[in-house]
């Protein structure tokens, strides 16, 4: 994701990514229940919901699927990162740590953390 935000103009990708996690939103039933979320994917689907929050910030509030893909996300990081090693639990806090609202929204995963420290 790091070499392929820089090697795009900035917002030329957006809707692209925007298709593909509403996807990944609509489908999240059955990733869940075929068990396809581990840990590294969980922190793959953060870092591309980062960078499209931060494109879209421009544009518009932050809300619909990618909201709901937001909150199923952080749910079941809240879940995973109780079992996470150290260098997990880094990057969860290194990918979210900087929004202050979200971790107001998602108690459970700011005391998963916490717990986990």
């Amino acid at each position: 994701l790091w070499a392929f935000q820089r090697l795009m103009l900035q917002g030329s990708s957006t809707a692209f990514l925007v298709r593909g996690l509403q996807e990944v939103c609509r489908l999240w039933p059955a990733l869940m229940t075929s068990a396809q979320l581990s840990l590294q994917r969980l922190m793959q689907l953060s870092d591309v919901l980062i960078c499209v929050k931060k494109e879209l910030k421009a544009s518009g509030p932050w809300k619909g699927e990618l909201e709901k893909l937001e909150d199923f996300v952080l749910q079941d990081l809240a879940e995973s990162v109780q079992h996470a090693a150290a260098d997990g639990l880094a990057e969860v806090i290194e990918i979210w740590g900087a929004d202050k609202v979200l971790w107001q929204r998602h108690p459970d995963l700011a005391e998963a953390c916490a717990k986990r420290m």
